[in-house]
């Protein structure tokens, strides 16, 4: 299934590890953007990865709202090193990182440990999802004025 179909779900999207990458980082230098969606939750395997190499350095700012009982996780790897994780600010968990041109970040989706409620989502189990980036640069001058 491509990305860009939205079916059987509605319009909730399948949200493949390369997505993000293709759609809003290659070839755009560092141009910031907002992905702000839901996303079908594969029941088979709790967790989902996604994979960006920024072609900038950039600041990373990604969200994923509890409902219907998920509760998920965000962690952040790049060479080995899992340090960066999300905390959880209300009932939505958040996770903020500077990241690196030229370097290759994989980003965990976990909800392992969610209590999937029965209803219609186990027809089309979703989450909320949400990733924003913009060049630190940017980010710093936003700051100063």
């Amino acid at each position: 299934m491509q990305n860009e179909e939205r079916v059987m779900c509605g319009d909730k999207l399948y949200l493949n590890q390369d997505f993000i990458q293709n759609r809003f980082i290659d070839h755009r230098g560092g141009q910031k953007f907002i992905f702000d969606d839901d996303i079908i939750l594969n029941l088979v395997n709790s967790t989902q990865d996604i994979t960006i190499t920024p072609e900038e350095d950039m600041l990373l700012k990604m969200s994923a709202k509890e409902a219907y009982g998920v509760n998920m996780g965000i962690v952040m790897c790049s060479k080995g090193d899992c340090s960066v994780k999300s905390s959880k600010v209300g009932n939505t968990e958040m996770l903020f990182a500077v990241v690196r041109k030229g370097q290759t970040y994989t980003i965990t989706l976990d909800y392992s440990h969610s209590i999937v409620e029965l209803s219609t989502f186990y027809d089309c189990p979703h989450a909320r999802v949400s990733i924003s980036m913009i060049k630190e640069q940017d980010a710093k001058t936003y700051l100063q004025e």
